[in-house]
Parts: structure tokens; sequence; C-alpha cells
């Protein structure tokens, strides 16, 4: 036999290997795509249909250069702290409160904020899209009435306390006066004029202290004022879970790489054995 007629006998052989390797790796893409497929179908169909709305609430006005400590905003540390705050059990247990009694169900909230960013957002997931607006505002409002509480509880009972000040000088300035018209001009001229001058101090602190009550309030109106809705929640018209078309895309993804990873796998073992054959039959 010459050598010629060897190599075609031999490449004859191989022929029906390559057809069967090719329809065995066919078969395996198919079963491992089949798999994936039908494992992202399985996965959509435990998924909650859930639709999703958001309100997006200031936390301080630019325009305004002092925080509610009365230091410089700073949006890095701000925002950051801001959103610890929304998510605290004192947001959410006012919120779920005023949502139960308004008979109203939802699946979850997030709070997010970028440092860069004057406000934060509330997203909330819930299986109707009427209820994912109404949660959204609920916690959203919620948490700017404790939040202006918080900023400006503190001054306002400075400015109540400057008020109480003031009652008092008013009425010390009442007997003051009462002593003034009780006196008799031509004996008690000295002590009218000192009762006058008593008189004229205690007038300036009260003008002086009502000025102070009046920008307090004014303080903790402005810091009040840096929490507010910006965007309020919109009916939403698509739902956001299950994703059945991603689910498929990426069932089919993983089943053809899980089949191209099994069929190099298959393709080196087969290597292998072949190598190992080869020797033996040298030897």
């Amino acid at each position: 036999m010459t050598a010629t007629q060897a190599h075609r006998r031999r490449s004859a052989g191989r022929q029906p290997k390559v057809v069967r390797n090719v329809i065995i790796g066919l078969v395996l893409l198919i079963i491992c795509t089949g798999l994936g497929v039908l494992g992202a179908v399985i996965y959509t169909g435990t998924q909650k249909t859930l639709y999703t709305s958001k309100v997006v609430v200031r936390v301080y006005d630019p325009t305004n250069v002092t925080s509610s400590t009365a230091g410089r905003v700073d949006p890095a540390r701000l925002v950051p702290l801001e959103v610890s705050y929304a998510q605290s059990r004192q947001v959410s247990d006012l919120a779920e409160a005023a949502l139960k009694a308004n008979n109203t169900t939802y699946d979850h909230v997030t709070w997010t904020g970028a440092a860069d960013q004057d406000a934060i957002s509330v997203t909330c997931f819930a299986a109707h899209p009427a209820a994912t607006v109404t949660c959204a505002e609920e916690f959203a409002s919620d948490y700017i009435r404790i939040r202006r509480g918080d900023v400006s509880t503190p001054l306002v009972a400075t400015a109540k306390s400057t008020d109480g000040q003031i009652d008092k000088l008013r009425k010390d300035a009442s007997v003051v006066q009462s002593s003034i018209a009780g006196a008799d001009p031509t004996r008690a001229a000295d002590a009218i004029r000192a009762a006058l001058a008593q008189q004229a101090a205690i007038l300036d602190q009260i003008t002086t202290l009502t000025q102070q009550a009046n920008l307090t309030r004014q303080q903790a109106a402005s810091l009040a004022a840096n929490f507010d809705i910006v965007q309020h929640a919109a009916v939403p018209t698509s739902k956001v879970s299950p994703t059945g078309s991603r689910n498929l895309t990426l069932g089919l993804l993983a089943g053809l790489a899980l089949g191209v990873a099994l069929l190099l796998v298959w393709q080196q073992i087969g290597s292998v054995l072949r190598a190992q054959h080869t020797a033996s039959g040298t030897n």
C-alpha cells in the first residue's frame, strides 16, 4: 500500500468522526440553551409583579449658604446623612401607619441620593400602579414633616423663650408706668426721671428681644423650607418586574456559555484520550 492510499484511508475514517462530533456539539448546545431558557422561564414565574414610582425631595437650598446646623453646606456630607435620616424607623413607622390606615399596600421602598445633588429620591415598589404613587408621596411627605420639625423646633423654642422675656419686660414697663402716673411731679421729680430712664431701658430691651425673636423665627422658616418636594410621583405605565425578555436573554446567553464550556471540555478530553491511544499504539 502506498503512502497516498494510507492517507486516504485515514481521512475516510476520520470523516464520520468529524460529523459525529459536530452533531454531538450541536445537540449539547441545544440542550444547554434549552435548559437556560427553561430556567429563565421558571425564574420569571417566581418574580412578583411590581410597578414603581419616584418622588424627588430637595434637602437643602443651593442658594442658602448655611445648613440646619448653621454651618456651611457640604453636599458630600449632607446628602448621605439625609438618606440615613430618611431610612430611619421614625420615618418608616409614620408612613406605614398612614398607608395602613389608607388601605394601601406596597412591597418595599428605597432611598437614594448623589453627593453632587441637592436632593434625595424615594422610590416605591408595589403591585398596583396607583399604590406606588400614594406610597412614594406618603414617605416623602412624612420625611419632610419630620426633618422640618428637627431643624425648626429648637429655633422656635428659642423664639418662644424670648417671647416670655418680652412679656415679663412689658409687665415691668407697665409697673414703672403706673409708678410714674401715680407720682407727684412737684415732690418726686427725681424719682420720676429715674423711672422714665428705667422705662426707656426696658423698652429698648423689648425692641432688641423682639428683633431677635423675629430673626430666629425667620431662620426656622428658612431652614424648614430647605426640605420640599421638587418632583412628584407619576402613575407608572409599565411594570419593572418580572422582566421576562431580559430573563430570557440572560438564560439564553447562560445556556450558550454553558454549552460552549462543556463542548470545549469534551473536546479537550477527547484530545487527551486520542493522544494516549496513539501513544499506546506506537509502543
